[in-house]
C-alpha cells in the first residue's frame, strides 16, 4: 500500500513539474528528433511534429500540432483532430489530442505497420472544417530489440506471478490447520 501511495505521489509531482515547465517549449523535442512540417492554412500557421522522426511500427510516437493566427500569432482556440491513413488505407482519427496550452495539441499514437502513412490535422475556422493533409510519415519496420525486450519482460512477469501464486498456495495449505 505504501508503495502505491509513493508511486502516486511521484506521478503527481512529475505532472506538476511538467505543467510548470513552460508550455509548448517544454513539449518541443530536441532539434533533429522530430519530423517537422509547417504550413499556412486558412489564415493560420500550422506546425506539426512527429516524435520520433521515423517511428517504428508497434512503438509509441507523439503527434504534436501548434496552431496560431498568421496575422497576429494568437493561439488557436477550438477543436483539433488528428487523422492517420496507413499505407493504402483510409484515414481514421487518432485519440483525441490533449491541449497542453492554447494552440498546442498532442496525442500519442502507435503506427501498426511500416510504410508511408498520411497524417492530417483537422480544425475549425469560423464554422468551416479545415484540413492540413498529406503530411507524410515514414514508419520503419518494428525493432527486433524492442520485441526481444517485450518478450523478456513478459517471461519475467509470468515467472514472478507463478512464483507468487505457488507461495500463496503453500501459505494457504500450511495455514489451514492453524485455526
Amino acid at each position: 500500500m505504501t508503495r502505491i501511495v509513493a508511486t502516486a505521489a511521484a506521478v503527481l509531482a512529475a505532472a506538476v513539474v511538467l505543467a510548470a515547465a513552460g508550455g509548448a517549449e517544454a513539449h518541443r523535442p530536441p532539434p533533429g528528433r522530430a519530423l517537422e512540417y509547417r504550413t499556412e492554412h486558412a489564415g493560420h500557421v500550422v506546425e506539426v511534429m512527429v516524435v520520433p522522426r521515423a517511428p517504428r511500427a508497434g512503438e509509441r510516437a507523439e503527434v504534436i500540432a501548434v496552431i496560431r493566427s498568421a496575422a497576429g500569432g494568437q493561439p488557436y482556440r477550438g477543436y483539433v483532430t488528428f487523422l492517420v491513413a496507413p499505407p493504402g488505407g483510409e484515414a481514421v482519427p487518432l485519440a483525441i489530442p490533449l491541449e497542453f496550452e492554447p494552440g498546442h495539441f498532442e496525442s500519442a499514437h502507435v503506427f501498426r505497420e511500416p510504410g508511408a502513412h498520411g497524417l492530417a490535422v483537422v480544425f475549425d475556422v469560423a464554422g468551416a472544417e479545415q484540413r492540413v493533409e498529406r503530411i507524410p510519415v515514414t514508419v520503419e519496420p518494428p525493432s527486433r530489440v524492442a520485441g526481444g525486450i517485450a518478450l523478456a519482460l513478459g517471461l519475467v512477469t509470468a515467472a514472478t506471478y507463478a512464483a507468487a501464486f505457488r507461495r500463496s498456495r503453500r501459505r494457504g495449505s500450511s495455514g489451514a490447520g492453524h485455526a
